[in-house]
């Protein structure tokens, strides 16, 4: 089995827990390590979830009140290990916190899932509490030699299931982040072209985060243009995979229009993918963000320019641009006059 190690832009979801659980954070998504630590992974039905009593459980070494749950799986595929029984059952608590279940998550009954387990003293327990299923098509494909490609092949075919939910898509994109694989992107690159405008724009994400460029024009459409109705979230998404997945000097047109946009996010992050391009192509449009209103535009347009010409003593820190912010911006724009920008 091969298994890639995690990718390095492997999706950081930080969510803060209550104030009972102080600085504490639920740990990044990380899909190659929990193939790897699995001894079980079946694909199947949720048949029925049950509570089976209360009690208590330790979480980042406190104690809280927990739900002891038990799901019954029917067991349509063996992705890994051995099981030959058509049913699977599976304990697991949930806590029960002022924050609500702190990240913690179980099984819905009625869903198809593919699960990942490990041996317990009780049977199998999930390999992770905050991670323990991910979505799967309905219908079987053939089954490879090679686990990852499995899992990865499984999740990957909800895009294109016509019985997958929105939901369930969106948590696809969401596992399969920063993962290369043609086959994935060639998943994403269908679904942009065949669902619904959040699926759609999900997609368009993800591939911008991969620095693929073919759907760029559809995100700044998205941005320039939003519909009535788009969640804030999947601008703020689109914004956010263009300034650190983008570094083609083919994109700088696009992302020169990006500089045009009122919100200063979107400006921010074409600012940081011109920068990230490297190229001389960007040259005029870093520029013309020296006299951006927005601090964060200028500054990624000062250290753009500086690395792309080479001129490392006028590359400043964050914390020097906000000290010397004026002595830099006048280097950069008489630089510029004098080479004809």
């Amino acid at each position: 089995m091969q298994v890639p190690t995690a990718p390095r832009m492997a999706a950081t979801l930080t969510i803060f827990l209550a104030a009972c659980l102080g600085a504490t954070s639920i740990p990044g998504l990380d899909l190659p390590t929990l193939v790897r630590s699995s001894d079980l992974i079946v694909a199947g039905q949720i048949m029925s979830v049950n509570e089976q009593g209360k009690g208590t459980l330790q979480v980042y070494g406190q104690r809280f009140s927990s739900i002891h749950m038990m799901a019954t799986i029917r067991v349509e595929e063996v992705l890994k290990g051995a099981f030959n029984s058509p049913f699977l059952e599976v304990t697991y608590d949930l806590p029960v916190t002022p924050a609500g279940s702190i990240g913690y998550r179980g099984l819905n009954g009625g869903t198809y899932r593919l699960v990942m387990l490990r041996n317990s003293k009780e049977g199998y327990e999930f390999v992770s509490p905050f991670y323990p299923s991910f979505p799967a098509p309905l219908d079987p494909t053939q089954i490879k030699a090679d686990v990852w490609e499995n899992v990865i092949g499984r999740i990957s075919a909800v895009l294109k299931a016509p019985t997958s939910q929105e939901a369930e898509k969106l948590e696809a994109i969401s596992a399969l982040h920063g993962i290369n694989s043609p086959a994935i992107t060639d998943a994403l690159r269908r679904t942009c072209k065949q669902e619904g405008e959040i699926v759609k724009l999900g997609a368009v994400a993800e591939l911008l985060n991969r620095n693929d460029i073919s759907v760029l024009a559809i995100a700044v459409d998205a941005l320039m243009h939003p519909k009535a109705g788009l969640p804030a979230y999947i601008r703020q998404n689109l914004a956010g995979a263009i300034g650190t997945g983008v570094a083609n000097d083919n994109a700088v047109p696009a992302l020169t229009e990006l500089l045009r946009a009122r919100d200063a996010e979107i400006r921010r992050n074409a600012a940081s993918a011109l920068r990230n391009t490297a190229s001389g192509a960007a040259i005029p449009s870093l520029v013309t963000t020296l006299s951006d209103g927005d601090f964060r535009v200028r500054y990624y347009g000062v250290i753009g320019l500086a690395e792309i010409t080479g001129e490392g003593e006028w590359r400043p820190l964050l914390e020097d641009f906000q000290r010397n912010q004026d002595s830099y911006l006048k280097h950069w724009k008489q630089w510029a006059k004098n080479n004809r920008y």
